[in-house]
């Protein structure tokens, strides 16, 4: 999912994604902040509070295979970072259905 508010680069990472993905709603741009933030962004930032919404593009989120929020991680962390990979490793077979 594409933030709005990150102009150019969301347009040339959009451009990217429109090509590699058979998947049009992940290539739309949403707003992340404010009053016309995305559903979803509302309800985490309620949920899971400030630390757990995007400041910029790649702000990465892990879910269970029951839409529970098991991880977030900032733009700054890289997706093959340990973090990311042992959470995704422990929940494997949860996802398996």
């Amino acid at each position: 999912m594409l933030a709005h508010q990150m102009a150019l680069e969301s347009e040339m990472v959009q451009a990217e994604m429109v090509e590699a993905t058979q998947f049009p709603e992940l290539s739309n741009k949403y707003h992340i902040m404010g009053v016309s933030a995305h559903p979803l962004f509302h309800a985490i930032r309620e949920e899971f509070g400030d630390d757990a919404t995007p400041r910029w593009n790649f702000h990465k989120y892990l879910f269970d295979r029951n839409g529970q929020m098991i991880g977030n991680w900032p733009s700054a962390t890289p997706p093959d970072d340990t973090a990311i990979t042992h959470k995704i490793e422990c929940n494997l077979q949860s996802w398996i259905l």
